[in-house]
């Protein structure tokens, strides 16, 4: 009888050492180059005696072991109005935050952000009109596991078409560590009500980008959009919690 010859094993493994040794790592120029864009976050608030706010950072490279931004300092910003004034805006000492003195802004004008930074480089936003944002419909929460908070609103005059949620949430909560006892001029005391220490109250501001649009629909409605999720063991719900 002929003897039978099995390819199978050689090739399988041919095949695996072709696959190890044409590995190579890759770096894009986009993790490589050390590139630091300019981000401007804020918006133009023509709101009746309001403050205009805007942070300014620049990116990191892809493989930076920090992930936070770079704060834009010492720049010099300005709300430019179609009829040729100008509203300064000022650094918070030691930040990348700029903000207004409140403003009454004519809401019949348009109007753009200009931006001069230290180094030399300049930019300037395409005049806008004002935008009159909708009232918010509803803020509700539904928890079949986490706990889900949403907003519902719409545009009855269909302008709208593109939202930008942002919110700032409060909560109380204990600290991790109690006791009883306080020192005062050397002397102990027993802790009640009046002087406790333990009980706090923490404040944040969201840092995702929330965006909805209603640009497919023929209503200008969104209905039940997610803002934030909390899960059952978050601190944040162990006592009360509120959301503006």
């Amino acid at each position: 009888m002929p003897h039978r010859h099995n390819y199978i094993p050689i090739f399988a493994f041919s095949l695996a050492t072709c696959l190890t040794t044409c590995r190579q790592a890759y770096a894009p120029p986009a993790i490589t180059n050390p590139n630091h864009y300019l981000v401007v976050d804020g918006f133009i608030n023509a709101s009746p005696n309001s403050v205009t706010t805007f942070n300014l950072n620049r990116t990191r490279n892809l493989g930076d072991s920090t992930v936070q931004g770079i704060p834009e300092l010492n720049a010099t910003i300005a709300i430019v109005g179609s009829g040729g004034a100008t509203w300064p805006l000022t650094e918070t000492a030691g930040t990348s935050i700029y903000a207004s003195a409140p403003l009454t802004l004519d809401a019949t004008q348009q109007y753009s952000i200009s931006i001069a930074t230290t180094n030399g480089e300049k930019y300037a936003s395409s005049p806008v009109p004002c935008k009159v944002t909708p009232p918010i419909d509803s803020i509700f929460w539904r928890q079949p596991f986490d706990l889900t908070i949403y907003a519902s609103t719409h545009d009855p005059t269909n302008n709208t078409r593109y939202y930008r949620y942002d919110y700032n949430e409060t909560w109380e909560h204990d600290a991790e560590l109690m006791t009883v006892w306080g020192v005062a001029n050397g002397m102990m005391y027993a802790q009640d009500s009046t002087n406790q220490t333990q009980r706090c109250w923490t404040t944040d501001t969201s840092t995702n980008i929330l965006l909805a649009s209603s640009a497919a629909q023929s209503t200008d409605v969104i209905d039940s959009f997610p803002l934030v999720s909390i899960p059952n063991s978050d601190a944040r719900v162990t006592k009360v919690y509120s959301i503006l």
